[in-house]
């Protein structure tokens, strides 16, 4: 299965980030752990891509 890789987008990240800090208490919780979803499933698809965008320290 081929799931087509692109670049960061510094454009929708603005976007993406102002959404979130326009939603609710609540809505912020959800809309977190969508992307953890999402970033837990994309490891599982492409560990090589997860290692090269996991910035972050857990």
């Amino acid at each position: 299965m081929n799931i087509p890789q692109r670049k960061e987008n510094p454009e929708k990240t603005a976007e993406l980030s102002s959404l979130i800090l326009n939603l609710d208490s609540h809505g912020q919780k959800s809309a977190l752990s969508i992307l953890k979803a999402l970033k837990y499933t994309q490891s599982l698809l492409c560990p090589r891509r997860a290692e090269d965008t996991d910035h972050t320290t857990a």
